[in-house]
């Protein structure tokens, strides 16, 4: 923090002297103040405007901030994809369905959600990612039916 040395009166009142000779600001009168009102009850439309305005819109289904705790390995995998790496992790937990999660639990014993390397090609798009070949039709192209 900086420290700042007081003035000396000398300087206050030159100070004083140039505030009130400036004719874009005057200094208000008490009976000036006395007669102020608030500017929303002075332009209530204007004012309605102003604080409608502030801010982004609001979304219907907004974006949840969580913390995980990931593999570094597999964190790596989403990094090193590509620069739109949240995107694409985002596709990738959105295209593992709840039978593929329930067998990553069961073989597994811990919760997981998805490997990467099992997901398939991810494509990514100017707005988002999308998986064009999930975990099924992986198995289905290398073990054709009989």
């Amino acid at each position: 923090m900086t420290k700042h040395r007081r003035l000396t009166a000398a300087e206050e009142a030159a100070i004083q002297k140039r505030i009130a000779a400036d004719p874009d600001a005057p200094e208000a009168s008490d009976e000036e103040l006395a007669q102020a009102r608030p500017f929303a009850d002075v332009f209530p439309a204007l004012a309605e405007s102003i604080k409608r305005s502030r801010g982004r819109p609001r979304i219907a289904a907004p974006k949840q901030a969580v913390s995980l705790r990931i593999d570094p390995a597999t964190l790596a995998k989403f990094q090193n994809s590509t620069h739109e790496w949240r995107q694409v992790m985002t596709a990738a937990l959105d295209a593992a369905d709840a039978a593929f999660i329930e067998r990553l639990k069961h073989e597994r014993g811990i919760p997981v959600v998805a490997d990467i390397s099992r997901l398939g090609k991810i494509e990514t798009r100017e707005r988002g990612a999308r998986i064009v070949q999930g975990p099924r039709e992986a198995r289905a192209r290398k073990n054709p039916p009989r």
